[in-house]
């Protein structure tokens, strides 16, 4: 199975990513797996933003509120977007790894993108349940552009905190970063929107050819996450009641007090 940064990255403008979301959206139909899931990661962040400010990605991730332990399980809750793929001539493979279940999803036109299912057991499930249960109740619902389906996508506030939490993290490590996102910190303009977008693009390409480095990597989330933060920041809004609610479940933004004090511009309704 190839790393996601050997994929083409795509948009919610492209067809393939429709066609996913799409797929993904037949787990609304059936009584057994109706309000279990969500997207999030970049899909989720695209779903909010127009066509100028999106980041591309290589995957679909969903966030499932069941445990899927074995591949029976996962196999069981996937069916109705399997049956969506395969009826309109997808080919798919379906793999695992340590987190998650994917499915490779490859089309007609021989475009692919990686649909993502968390996997997990019952012990991890009853961890997180609470969160997933409150994640679940301030989900959006989106539309599929140009098609009559809707899709679940986590609210933005359960997109930036857990990506704030994780560059809190990685400014520990690398402080050299911090300088990276410097620009972020006051107001966007359409400049600095499109040199990020390429900029993200350039790093990724850049990837494929250094998998092994830990640094380079980082970096590219560092940004990417920053941007993201910020962007929804703009254009989205945040509820700052409910983001400080989200933040009690990231203890390691409270870890990293001087890295937090640090980033305060990119949230600051943080408390």
């Amino acid at each position: 199975m190839k790393n996601k940064a050997e994929y083409t990255i795509r948009t919610l403008d492209d067809k393939i990513m429709k066609d996913g979301l799409e797929a993904v959206s037949t787990l609304d139909t059936f009584g057994q797996t109706r309000g279990s899931y969500l997207v999030v990661g970049g899909v989720a962040a695209q779903s909010y933003l127009p066509t100028s400010c999106r980041r591309a990605t290589s995957d679909i991730d969903l966030v499932v509120a069941k445990p899927l332990a074995r591949k029976r399980e996962f196999l069981d809750y996937a069916k109705p977007t399997l049956e969506w793929l395969q009826d309109n001539n997808f080919s798919v493979e379906t793999n695992e790894k340590r987190r998650t279940w994917n499915i490779t999803t490859t089309s007609p036109e021989d475009e692919t993108i990686l649909i993502e299912f968390t996997r997990s057991n019952q012990k991890y499930f009853d961890r997180i349940s609470c969160m997933l249960k409150r994640e679940l109740q301030h989900a959006r619902s989106k539309l599929v552009e140009e098609r009559n389906i809707r899709y679940k996508v986590v609210a933005p506030e359960d997109i930036v905190v857990p990506k704030f939490s994780r560059i809190c993290i990685l400014l520990q490590k690398y402080p050299q970063f911090i300088g990276a996102i410097a620009p972020y910190f006051g107001a966007l303009n359409d400049g600095l929107i499109r040199s990020t977008l390429n900029r993200t693009q350039d790093m990724r390409a850049r990837l494929k050819d250094n998998l092994e480095s830990e640094e380079m990597f980082s970096r590219a989330r560092f940004i990417s996450d920053a941007f993201d933060i910020r962007i929804l920041f703009e254009v989205a809004g945040f509820n700052e009641y409910y983001i400080n609610e989200v933040a009690v479940d990231w203890p390691a933004i409270e870890d990293n007090v001087k890295q937090k004090e640090m980033l305060h511009q990119l949230l600051p309704i943080l408390h």
